[in-house]
């Protein structure tokens, strides 16, 4: 992505006129795990109290006889106390820097590039670690697969058919609807190894429906850097068998991107500070099935 035309990259007292719009805009495409949470903005107060359910998933009414006494039951609640953290980080551009390279753009560019990555991956880095410490179901890798022949094959230390299938059926035994499945780029490597996903043999049409990994058994494959290569995750965002929604988690913000410049006459620098404050909360630990290796 590019600087508008119309827009200079930087004034005579070193700000660039949209330069948190550009930070946003070139972290964007980064966020993968984001799209998992629901954004709550914390307007008042340093921090906010989530409801959620608690004790059994299973519930069924009771048969009550001709004039009995219904017989109350109350679900259990507990609530979450989330605290947004501010997280920043500032950069600097020389006056020298600026007077000496040609051209000048690539490196305003480069600078704030650099921002943005660093933004969109301590977002995805939180996501991901507030999801792995609240799976509620850990599934230990096997590796195994079933292949064309009949057989049984294990790959050791990689993510295999089995272990997908596992997963999705932890998740579905909390009554909810598997929709995602977290990977690294090298455990999508194992999953494209696998001919079942590339192949139309054994299912009449692609289990791979688009893209390069698309969807697998209904679950739509997300692949981030961020996740470590000895886990992978399956996850429902809120869909169950009842069509009632559940949350996953939220995104709770209290300071969305700012981004601030000054010029440090001692120094000479253009300085850019950049600070964001968030936190995230998952509400639904069965909507989380962890795969480890």
């Amino acid at each position: 992505m590019s600087f508008r035309s119309d827009l200079p990259f930087y004034s005579p007292t070193g700000v660039y006129p949209a330069l948190t719009r550009k930070i946003v805009e070139l972290a964007t495409p980064s966020l993968v795990l984001k799209q998992l949470l629901i954004d709550l903005p914390l307007d008042q107060g340093a921090s906010v109290d989530i409801p959620r359910e608690k004790g059994s998933r299973v519930a069924y009414l009771i048969e009550t006889p001709e004039g009995g006494e219904i017989v109350v039951d109350t679900t259990p609640y507990e609530k979450v106390t989330v605290t947004p953290v501010k997280y920043a980080l500032a950069d600097y551009i020389s006056r020298e820097m600026l007077e000496d390279v040609n051209p000048i753009v690539p490196i305003v560019e480069t600078k704030i590039r650099r921002l943005a990555r660093r933004f969109a991956t301590t977002i995805e880095k939180k996501i991901l670690d507030a999801i792995d410490a609240n799976a509620g179901t850990i599934i230990t890798a096997t590796g195994k697969s079933l292949f064309y022949t009949g057989s049984e094959v294990t790959l050791a230390g990689t993510l295999g058919q089995y272990d997908i299938i596992n997963a999705i059926k932890a998740i579905k035994q909390n009554n909810l609807i598997p929709e995602y499945l977290l990977v690294s780029p090298t455990r999508e490597a194992d999953i494209e190894k696998l001919p079942h996903f590339s192949s139309a043999l054994n299912y009449g049409s692609n289990v791979n429906m688009t893209g390069a990994l698309g969807t697998i058994y209904g679950l739509t494959v997300l692949t981030s850097p961020i996740i470590p290569d000895n886990s992978a995750y399956v996850v429902s965002v809120g869909k169950n068998a009842s069509s009632s929604w559940e949350p996953l988690g939220f995104l709770v913000w209290k300071r969305p991107l700012s981004v601030e410049t000054e010029y440090d006459k001692s120094t000479q620098r253009h300085i850019i500070y950049l600070s964001v404050r968030f936190s995230p909360v998952i509400t639904s630990s069965g909507a989380i099935a962890k795969i480890s290796m």
